[in-house]
């Protein structure tokens, strides 16, 4: 599962464009990368709106950060691989994680499969080790 997911969420990383600068310019605000984490995932949470459209392949794969970024839509998919974009380029270690939101704790007992996960957030780990999972709704937890 975790091969199969890591493949749906390999949709590159943003060249030259709007995202681009953005973190440039956020980084140069705040002053390093670990400070992006809040400011990114603030811009997620605020200014890309949560609709899915999920038909086909956009069931399962995401739309490329770049898109999101312009026409500032998206679902939990495609909003978490903007914010893990945003997060590496800004230099962080940042990972998609797919999550159940409805199964419970008996989760582990299933067969592995897509339809077990229902939901994606972001993993993120900071220069001082530190873990932060930024939520595509814009909520932050350390573990």
């Amino acid at each position: 599962m975790a091969r199969w997911g890591a493949q749906m969420f390999d949709v590159g990383t943003p060249g030259a464009g709007a995202l681009r600068t953005w973190i440039e310019r956020t980084v140069a605000k705040t002053g390093s990368g670990a400070e992006l984490v809040l400011p990114a995932s603030r811009f997620v949470q605020d200014d890309i709106r949560y609709l899915g459209i999920e038909v086909g392949m956009a069931r399962r794969r995401p739309t490329a950060p770049d898109q999101v970024f312009e026409q500032r839509y998206g679902d939990c998919k495609d909003k978490t691989a903007l914010l893990v974009a945003m997060l590496r380029l800004g230099g962080l270690a940042a990972y998609p994680a797919l999550v159940s939101s409805t199964q419970g704790p008996d989760l582990d007992q299933w067969v592995p499969s897509p339809d077990a996960f229902d939901h994606a957030i972001v993993r993120v780990t900071g220069p001082d080790g530190s873990t932060r999972r930024p939520c595509c709704r814009g909520a932050i937890s350390t573990a």
